[in-house]
């Protein structure tokens, strides 16, 4: 399988930290050498190669022909410069983000960007900040002008139920009396907030610029939020750009952040339409949209992970999960089948395997390919289906599975026995490597 654009960075700055891993000084021939390899890599990533170049000159303007600091390894430090000066790029973070009441939100884009996705990951992470601030949570109201579309708008109401705010579908179907509804509907029913879907193209269009200039104009909205999709790359800033240099874009939220997605149009969007990038779409579920740290992303897209966020994270979606008496149990032998299911789900709550790597310190230094990021996600998938199969006797003392019984928990879960048993061996060396790090860790 090729590797995608994001994961050649990854492995490049890899092998380019192992090259120069353990040097004291850094000679002008090989420091020209790392910095070609670094506009190989940005350039490999989709990065515009105008903003490339104006990388690359910084990079060399601090590098060249200088001492690196004392006591700080040449690979550590050419990583702070190059993660300083894509910080740079991205522009400074917006602080916090929110929509003076009464308020409205738009969300503007191509067709298949995940507009009408994202409207509804943005309105729960509205209610969930709400709530996390110790406020009563905002009346929204969720609503659309999309009628090139109206699966669309069939879309939004399934997501608006999921999330627990209202919907309301217009009698009007065209985008200007639509509009001029929407605006009356809400102020009558004191809704405090508005998030409005509109219409996408395959491209962008002067029809299309001028349908959304009208519908900006009635709706007046506080926040217009350009939705970008992250694995078109470098492509998707030329359009971008025409929607900012048209519409009174607030800032930006790309979707398909993954391991799958370019860098270019995440690192560049801010120096081509001037407004900050608000928001990432880390995945397909209504949780998976996140606030961006640009020196946290920085941190991510170069491999050096994100333990803060990976905190974060785990707080917001894991609730009252006891982590800390899941470790307990576990140097104290007293882990069961039933406390791994509980692990699974967690896991699980927080997000895909592919994910969660980015966040971990370290990890991007690894080989970790597609396949077998897949492959643990399939054997997790297994082993929940064969937890959920046995009984609650069965998984608080595996010792009392015999033949017979391990035949109906596989035939039970759809799997097979040698599957049951792999779970038993990677569950049994689990606790045995708990039982040895905890005895080794004793007093003398």
């Amino acid at each position: 399988m090729a590797q995608s654009a994001k994961e050649y960075m990854f492995e490049t700055l890899r092998e380019l930290g192992s090259w120069i891993r353990g040097k004291k000084t850094i000679q002008e021939r090989d420091f020209n050498a790392v910095v070609a390899r670094i506009q190989e890599t940005l350039l490999a990533a989709d990065v515009p190669y105008t903003l490339v170049d104006t990388l690359i000159t910084q990079v060399k303007t601090q590098g060249e022909g200088k001492q690196l600091l004392k006591g700080t390894r040449p690979a550590e430090e050419i990583m702070r410069i190059l993660m300083q000066e894509l910080s740079k790029l991205l522009g400074p973070s917006a602080q916090s983000f929110d929509i003076p009441m009464p308020g409205t939100c738009i969300m503007v884009g191509l067709q298949g960007s995940g507009k009408t996705t994202t409207l509804a990951k943005l309105a729960r992470w509205i209610v969930h900040h709400d709530k996390k601030q110790g406020k009563k949570p905002r009346r929204i109201l969720c609503t659309s002008l999309d009628f090139q579309r109206p699966a669309a708008i069939d879309q939004l109401e399934v997501l608006a139920q999921r999330i627990g705010c209202d919907m309301y579908r217009t009698v009007a179907q065209t985008p200007q009396k639509a509009a001029e509804e929407i605006r009356s509907y809400a102020h009558q029913h004191q809704y405090d907030l508005i998030f409005c879907d509109t219409a996408g193209r395959l491209h962008t269009d002067a029809g299309l610029l001028e349908e959304l200039r009208i519908v900006t104009k009635i709706l007046q909205p506080q926040q217009s939020l350009l939705v970008l999709d992250g694995m078109i790359g470098q492509s998707s800033l030329a359009v971008a750009q025409q929607f900012s240099e048209t519409l009174p874009i607030t800032g930006g939220i790309i979707t398909k952040v993954d391991s799958e997605a370019p860098a270019g149009a995440t690192l560049a969007f801010r120096s081509v339409t001037q407004k900050p990038l608000l928001f990432l779409g880390t995945g397909e579920g209504l949780d998976d949209l996140e606030f961006c740290h640009a020196d946290r992303l920085v941190r991510r897209i170069l491999g050096e992970g994100d333990l803060i966020g990976l905190a974060e994270r785990a707080q917001e979606r894991l609730g009252t999960f006891n982590q800390e008496q899941a470790e307990q149990k576990l140097k104290r032998g007293t882990f069961t089948l039933e406390d791994f299911a509980q692990n699974i789900g967690m896991l699980e709550r927080i997000g895909s395997l592919g994910n969660l790597i980015q966040y971990l310190p370290g990890m991007g230094k690894l080989s970790f390919s597609q396949e077998h990021i897949a492959q643990g996600e399939r054997d997790l998938l297994i082993f929940r289906s064969l937890l959920n199969s046995m009984t609650r006797k069965e998984r608080l003392c595996p010792t009392i599975l015999t033949p017979s019984r391990k035949q109906r928990i596989a035939r039970g879960a759809g799997r097979k026995v040698e599957d049951l048993n792999r779970l038993l061996r990677g569950f049994e060396q689990m606790v045995q490597y708990a039982k040895l790090f905890t005895m080794r860790r004793l007093p003398r």
